[in-house]
């Protein structure tokens, strides 16, 4: 069951960061520099711990201040960094 929640999760942030990136692409920092300092800052964000304690606490760790937000986060850096390479290359 543990498995289903964390897959669901785990999607659900990267489908919230792909719609995220394709409604609002001026939302990304135009210099690379940046970009890595958001995708340092969601690696950090990630390492915290979940709250303990009641279901409330564990539900705000969960989707208000914790994992979603975090992980929407890192898979919002990734797709920068990727446009990035991409615009770098000339890819298009």
């Amino acid at each position: 069951m543990q498995l289903v929640f964390v897959t669901c999760l785990v999607v659900g942030a990267a489908v919230l960061a792909a719609w995220i990136n394709g409604r609002f692409p001026k939302l990304a920092p135009q210099s690379l520099g940046l970009q890595m300092g958001v995708a340092a800052v969601a690696f950090v964000w990630l390492q915290l711990p979940v709250m303990q304690g009641s279901e409330l606490r564990l539900l705000l760790s969960l989707f208000a201040f914790g994992t979603l937000p975090a992980l929407t986060t890192a898979f919002l850096a990734g797709m920068w960094l990727l446009r990035s390479l991409r615009t770098t290359l000339s890819l298009r």
